[in-house]
C-alpha cells in the first residue's frame, strides 16, 4: 500500500489536527456554514446568522469525529465472519 507523503517536509500533511482529505472536507464544511450564515441572516436576522454559524461549527466537529472514527486510510472489515480456533492449536509448538 502506498501512503501519500507531502514532499516538502517528508511528512504527512497535517493542519489543525486534520489530515489529508479531512482538511478539504473541513474547508467545505466551513464554507457551507458561512454560506448558511449569510442566507439565514437575510431571512431571520441575527438569529439566523447565529444558527448558520452553529450549523457550520457542527459540520466541522462532525469532520473531526469522522477522522477519529474512520481514520485516513480505508480498512477491510469482514462483517458477519466468525473465526473459530481450535484449543489445541495454541498448545502446539511450531
Amino acid at each position: 500500500m502506498q501512503y501519500k507523503i507531502y514532499r516538502g517536509l517528508k511528512k504527512p500533511l497535517l493542519l489543525f489536527g486534520l489530515k489529508d482529505r479531512f482538511i478539504y472536507q473541513a474547508l467545505g464544511a466551513g464554507a457551507i456554514g458561512l454560506l448558511l450564515a449569510v442566507l439565514l441572516s437575510t431571512l431571520f436576522g441575527i438569529l439566523g446568522m447565529l444558527l448558520g454559524l452553529a450549523l457550520g461549527a457542527g459540520l466541522i466537529a462532525l469532520v473531526y469525529k469522522r477522522q477519529d472514527s474512520q481514520g485516513l486510510y480505508p480498512k477491510t472489515r469482514s462483517n458477519g465472519t466468525l473465526y473459530v480456533f481450535s484449543p489445541t492449536l495454541s498448545k502446539r509448538k511450531l
